[in-house]
């Protein structure tokens, strides 16, 4: 594995810096703060959490110009984003959107592998893939590296993130940021919370961003200006805790949020010239109104009931010319899930117990080959839990469990060329086990073993040869060792991951014809294959006022066993052997800031089959950002990608090198804004 210098050198002198919450908060800190994850259905410190996790608060994210998902994805190691693209992140090299991607995705279900979760409820395929999700007004996003099918359940294979957006407060505050850059790009967005009386308090936030492609693409019917991105997102919670009920709280949240854009920004060689593939680019526009009920009542002093109640309506169009996959879907989704939770306090004891219920319907249309109309349905009920007992004051042993229970109906077509019929029943147990020893109080070192599962579908290819597939689900034994450090009176923090991952079934794509100009792609089991690899870094606040970051992945992957396939020990797409990402934060005490971030990755195949024009380069991405605070006010002014750097992210070999197409990172771009916070 060839690791360049920088980063070894960095992975030798720290650990894993997966916690970046606060990151230089005060001009005056003399430790870091503390970080707590609470993706994992539970509370606990990064200390005592085995799962690799990045944790950023809205510290973090504001000082790093992080605003939106994609751009928090991008800045994690061990996970691989490729811009504008069909693809989500791929998570240690598993591919977070699935088997299939774009119209394969649509025929087959659209089933993605990286969970993403908004104040507890699931997102859907097209919000993860095509939604590019606020992180205005978020109090915590967390990304849980590595299968969390055990507590997560469904989707959750290649990882987890999870956006927990800020709660009403009991003070009144507000605030509104402007945003004007180049790219056209623009941002509008404020909040406002505050007590209605001294049992409900509410909060609003809403946020409209806009920005331009730098590929230029031309209008067509229905569609008058394809290189516009929008998102656009508003929120509104009541908070309630009322006297008569110790102990209890609820929080209801009502969203909306729609994008839309193109759905790929490719360009054809010589790349970087930003000249169009596809000039009459379809455009992707998912909307999504959402429902959140999440109560909490602790009615002993050890014991609370938590429940979430979720509802989505979602509504998803691929505008597109007529005749070429125009394609609407309209579907609900409604999640359950009461939870019994122990806290330890004095006992050996904790743990978590619960039910998760889930069902989505969805319509499906789109206008290729033919009038096609999609009835889908799946139904999912599971039991899980987890406990930690404390074998001696510092060694804890954790098992958990999830039994899962998924039926997935897919009916519909036109009976001529395409006909899909699936009616699938899945049952799957997933344990769980873990062991933490504390040598002293600064370390912590530990070894889990879990289960990973997705579910199968089916569907059809979407250019000749037509035909129908079905595919098995996928299975993945992971096994981990970690450790945790906390050094230098508190002012610096280690963390890190080894892993090792089993795949069973791998759900991998398999084209049926051998021209790169027919897309005709089913999706197939693969026998084995596995990923391996580590995550390490650090956290240092070198000096009051000033933190360093850093964190670094390594990875390998192998197809180890799939008869017949042509791909048998290949890499994973999207799968580099080393990402990395340094930088710092530094708070002056005259109410100056700066802060900068490099990310790195090293080359990798952009699809399975490996094609050698497919290899990307290594690459470099430079962000930078500064500030002033004077009062409510805080100016600033960002770059991103200063290095101006083109690599591409993402290569389609073509029939010949001529017809080859890539998806760059965005041109350098800057701005400046203003936030006022009363």
């Amino acid at each position: 594995m060839r690791i360049p210098l920088p980063f070894l050198a960095l992975a030798l002198a720290a650990g894993s810096a997966h916690g970046q919450a606060g990151l230089a908060a005060s001009a005056d800190a003399v430790t870091l703060d503390n970080i707590t994850v609470t993706a994992e259905r539970t509370e606990r410190s990064l200390k005592d959490t085995a799962t690799s996790a990045v944790v950023l608060d809205r510290t973090a994210l504001e000082q790093r110009g992080l605003d939106d998902s994609n751009d928090v994805l991008g800045n994690i190691a061990n996970v691989t984003g490729t811009g504008t693209s069909n693809l989500a992140p791929a998570v240690r090299g598993v591919d977070g959107t699935g088997p299939a991607q774009g119209a394969d995705a649509f025929f087959a279900g659209s089933r993605p592998r990286l969970n993403v979760q908004i104040d507890g409820r699931p997102a859907s395929y097209n919000e993860v893939v095509f939604g590019n999700l606020s992180m205005w007004d978020v109090e915590q996003v967390e990304m849980l590296r590595g299968p969390q099918s055990t507590l997560q359940g469904r989707n959750a294979v290649a990882g987890t993130l999870a956006i927990r957006t800020r709660e009403p407060t009991w003070e009144s505050e507000a605030g509104i940021r402007l945003l004007a850059g180049s790219q056209r790009r623009a941002q509008t967005a404020f909040y406002l919370s505050g007590p209605l009386s001294d049992q409900v308090a509410y909060r609003i936030a809403g946020d409209f961003q806009t920005w331009r492609s730098f590929v230029d693409f031309e209008p067509y019917p229905g569609v008058k200006d394809p290189e516009d991105f929008a998102v656009r997102t508003l929120r509104g919670k009541l908070l309630f805790e009322p006297e008569a009920l110790d102990g209890f709280r609820t929080v209801v949240t009502l969203q909306h949020a729609d994008a839309h854009g193109p759905q790929v920004v490719t360009e054809r060689r010589p790349f970087g010239g930003h000249v169009s593939d596809f000039p009459r680019m379809p455009v992707f526009a998912p909307r999504a109104r959402t429902g959140i009920v999440d109560t909490q009542w602790r009615f002993a002093p050890r014991l609370a009931f938590e429940n979430l109640l979720s509802v989505n309506d979602l509504y998803v169009e691929r505008r597109a010319e007529a005749g070429t996959g125009f394609a609407r879907i309209d579907g609900e989704e409604y999640v359950l899930e009461p939870r019994l939770r122990l806290a330890r306090g004095d006992g050996r004891l904790a743990g978590v117990a619960g039910v998760y219920l889930y069902r989505a319907d969805q319509n499906e249309f789109i206008d290729f080959p033919a009038d096609e109309h999609l009835d889908d349905r799946v139904d999912t009920a599971a039991l899980f839990g987890e406990g930690t007992v404390a074998l001696r004051e510092d060694l804890d042993l954790t098992l958990g469990a999830r039994f899962e229970r998924e039926r997935h109906r897919r009916r519909g077509g036109d009976g001529t060329f395409v006909a899909i019929d699936i009616d699938e029943t899945y049952e799957t147990f997933l344990p769980k086990l873990g062991l933490a020893w504390r040598p002293d109080e600064a370390w912590t070192l530990g070894v889990t073993a879990a289960r990973g599962y997705n579910g199968g579908g089916g569907g059809i290819t979407y250019d000749f040869p037509i035909v129908s597939y079905s595919f098995d689900p996928e299975y993945v034994n992971n096994y981990e060792a970690y450790f945790r450090g906390d050094l230098l009176g508190g002012r610096m923090q280690l963390t890190g991951n080894v892993f090792y991952g089993e795949y069973r079934d791998m759900q991998l794509p398999f084209d049926l014809n051998p021209d790169p100009s027919v897309w005709s792609v089913i999706v197939r089991n693969a026998d084995r294959a596995r990923n391996y690899g580590a995550e390490l870094g650090l956290r240092w606040l070198a000096a009051p006022g000033l933190t360093v970051h850093g964190d670094l992945g390594l990875l390998r992957t192998e197809v180890t066993d799939y008869p017949d396939s042509n791909i048998e020990g290949h890499e994973f797409a999207n799968a580099p052997a080393a990402t990395a990402n340094l930088g710092f934060a530094w708070v002056a005490g005259n109410g100056f800031e700066l802060s900068a971030n490099a990310r790195y990755s090293d080359a990798y195949h952009s699809s399975i089959d490996n094609h050698p024009r497919g290899k990307t380069e290594p690459y470099w991405l430079l962000d930078a950002k500064a500030g002033y605070r004077i009062g409510i006010a805080h100016l600033f002014a960002f770059v991103d990608n200063l290095l101006d750097d083109d690599t591409p992210l993402l290569i389609t070999p073509g029939a010949t090198a001529a017809d080859d197409v890539a998806t760059l990172p965005r041109p350098r771009s800057y701005g400046v804004g203003v936030e006022l916070n009363f």
